[in-house]
């Protein structure tokens, strides 16, 4: 192979890989979404950040607010609207303080 080749293999090699990254970040599941906001919630109300608590309190309550994920099984569907009231009601809460305690 020649450079050149070579170069241009690695190019198209570099321009899919970046495409079919940007599709799976695009397809990522509302659990995946929702677990991601929870988790930014959680660390920051552990690391006593009320502003970032705030604003990822609100990315939660608009992930829990979105078209659920229509993947789940029938008892997982259960188990998520068993909590899904109750999570919609600490997230909304969460964003509108910046006090922690």
């Amino acid at each position: 192979m020649t450079m050149k080749t070579l170069k241009t293999l690695s190019l198209i090699l570099i321009l899919a890989s970046s495409v079919l990254l940007a599709a799976a970040q695009k397809s990522a599941s509302s659990i995946d979404k929702i677990t991601t906001a929870y988790l930014g919630v959680k660390n920051a109300l552990a690391a006593g950040n009320g502003t970032a608590a705030g604003a990822k309190a609100k990315e939660l309550f608009d992930a829990l607010s979105a078209q659920p994920d229509k993947g789940l099984k029938p008892d997982q569907q259960k188990l998520f609207d068993s909590y899904l009231d109750k999570l919609k009601f600490d997230s909304r809460h969460i964003s509108e303080t910046t006090a922690v305690d």
